[in-house]
């Protein structure tokens, strides 16, 4: 190597090969973008004096261990010896000590080796390659300013292991990076089924994990971090301004049978993953635990952007997040309670699918240009054990693609509020905004479609109020085998054929035409199950028996004939007792006792 590079600042050094610039390196002792440098400059300034305790670095052909005070600990053949020499520093460190020590690796090493890193130590620095790795079994460790690209000899480039019956606390990385490695880049993990392991405060800031797995693997599941493997329980999690690219399977990933508390991921990105062809996951982040996911993106991952995948536990979820463009769904929340979520999709397949069992939940979501569904529902069972209860969502739906015919699925809520903006202009479906199965709640819609139906509603609607404003083409609403106490008003219905449609098996379910304008709909309702709907109607006129006659046609304007009656007010004494026949669907007749002999008015207002 005939290049070098330094730090500004500190005056770090490092040799670096020919086909590298010196901005491809950080120092590791303040982080500055270093430099070029001489020879001379390398060479005055390599056996930099502390902060450490230990320094790492080659000369020619040797790599050599120093501490502070450029004593020798241990010398080797550089590419050779490398792993045994930075071991060698890390275990000179003082024994029994409570606090950190630090060990500085400068340059390129190559190991074969695991570099075992001890309590109370700092490892930092250095660009490492080879068949080795680092693993972590011990308390109070950091690693700083690495980057590793290891091959697919072990299942991690960097490895915390929690022993059997025992408990981990306070490690961090920082600024470390597994680039083009054949395993994970990091992983946590323990004997299986082999007593309870826990691990507690657990940080990894600014690091990268990109392309693990994708060129070669160690085995067929190589993710960017896998967070929780086999640990009993981890708490205090903190993943903050990372990213997972490029990666075999997932970017992040999580098992979701170990307890996760106080999980934490903030300001990161999965992108690119599910590289390996039909992933399993393939997600951005597979995540799952009591969760906060705040600023996080998810771009392009071949499986979903983010999966929060709760099996056994209903754990409290607050995210705030984007994805786009996604192979599968945007955002899937699964078996939560206590959630708060603002999800913002575009362009994935489908935008947010809800599954199975969340109680309490706080939902706002933007979906745009999905390819098939923009929100989903999806529920195991087929009776009300795993519904979504106590639920307020609100929707901003735009141009979705839909499949067979539905953008969106909205079924099983009890006790909810849904607030519901759908918009498409660029798509034929169907059904736009679709219902079914619902008890309890205020359904708010702002629908404007240019095909199919508006809002569609199937089946169970107990004590379901809709209400807002539909345009659609076909028909406004659809309803099918409702059942339960739906009730329809104040609604503004634009631009139908049919207001609204009833077909099926139809029951208890009421339509207040009172409260609903129809502006440009041909027919106000319509379909084969129309006569089963409870209809709540009133319109009131004045009528004219002419001079000389005794009675006068009236054309009352309600959806069916006056049920509940006409009533009558005269204003004059010969048409004071005037009474109703031939009630009809459209009109009926006011009748005067004789013939009147002037033109007499007639008051009228007629109710269903």
């Amino acid at each position: 190597m005939t290049k070098y590079a330094k730090c500004s600042v500190c005056g770090y050094a490092i040799a670096i090969p020919d086909d590298k610039n010196s901005s491809d390196y950080v120092c590791p002792n303040d982080g500055n973008t270093l430099i070029d440098a001489t020879e001379a400059e390398y060479d005055a300034n390599i056996h930099i004096k502390g902060p450490y305790s230990a320094i790492v670095y080659k000369d020619g052909s040797s790599v050599y261990a120093e501490d502070a005070n450029g004593t020798t600990i241990a010398e080797g053949e550089a590419g050779v010896d490398d792993a045994s020499v930075i071991q060698s520093a890390l275990d000179s460190l003082t024994d029994g000590r409570t606090w950190k020590e630090r060990v500085v690796s400068l340059g390129e090493f190559n190991i074969s080796a695991w570099i075992n890193v001890p309590s109370h130590a700092i490892l930092e620095g250095g660009r490492f390659t080879g068949s080795g790795g680092f693993k972590i079994e011990n308390s109070y460790v950091e690693v700083r300013n690495i980057e590793a690209s290891f091959d697919a000899s072990h299942n991690a480039a960097f490895k915390v292991w929690v022993p059997a019956d025992s408990t981990l606390t306070d490690i961090r990385f920082y600024n470390v990076r597994a680039i083009d490695c054949g395993r994970h880049g990091f992983l946590i993990d323990a004997p299986y089924n082999d007593g309870q392991t826990y691990l507690k405060n657990v940080e990894f800031i600014s690091c990268k994990a990109i392309n693990c797995g994708r060129y070669s693997r160690y085995n067929d599941w190589i993710v960017g971090f896998d967070f929780v493997e086999h640990v009993s329980s981890i708490e205090n999690l903190k993943v903050i301004g990372c990213e997972a690219s490029g990666c075999w399977e997932s970017g992040f990933h999580m098992e979701d049978a170990p307890r996760k508390y106080k999980v934490v991921i903030a300001n990161s990105v999965g992108y690119d993953n599910g590289q390996k062809p039909s992933p399993v996951y393939g997600c951005g982040f597979l995540v799952s635990g009591e969760l906060t996911m705040v600023g996080c993106k998810a771009i392009e991952n071949g499986g979903d952007g983010i999966k929060i995948n709760n099996n056994d536990i209903e754990y409290p979820v607050n995210i705030d997040v984007l994805t786009e463009n996604n192979g599968r769904t945007g955002v899937i929340i699964q078996k939560a309670k206590n959630v708060v979520a603002r999800v913002n999709s575009m362009g994935d397949k489908w935008g947010l699918d809800l599954k199975t069992r969340i109680d309490s939940a706080d939902i706002t979501v933007v979906a745009r240009d999905s390819d098939e569904y923009a929100i989903l529902t999806t529920v195991a069972a087929s009776d009300w054990s795993e519904k979504f209860s106590n639920i307020a969502l609100k929707a901003t739906i735009t141009d979705p693609g839909g499949a067979g015919g539905l953008a969106t699925l909205f079924q099983r809520f009890e006790n909810f509020h849904l607030d519901i903006n759908y918009y498409n202009s660029q798509h034929t479906l169907s059904h736009g905004a679709y219902f079914r199965r619902l008890r309890h709640g205020v359904i708010d819609l702002n629908v404007n479609v240019s095909s199919g139906t508006g809002v569609s509603m199937f089946c169970e609607m107990s004590n379901v109020k809709a209400k807002g404003f539909i345009k659609a083409v076909d028909q406004a609403i659809y309803l099918y085998d409702t059942t339960g106490g739906l009730r329809l008003g104040n609604l503004q219905l634009f631009d139908a054929t049919t207001g609204i449609n009833a077909a099926g098996s139809i029951s208890n379910v009421i339509i207040d035409l009172r409260t609903i304008e129809f502006e440009n709909v041909t027919h106000k309702l319509g379909g084969t199950a129309v006569s089963n709907l409870t209809i709540k109607d009133k319109n009131f006129g004045m009528a004219t028996i002419s001079n000389g006659n005794s009675s006068v046609t009236v054309n009352h304007g309600l959806a069916r004939a006056p049920e509940h009656g006409v009533r009558l007010t005269g204003t004059h004494s010969e048409v004071a007792n005037c009474w109703v026949t031939d009630i009809t669907n459209t009109q009926f007749t006011i009748n005067a006792p004789a013939n009147v002999t002037a033109d007499r008015d007639v008051y009228w207002i007629a109710e269903v």
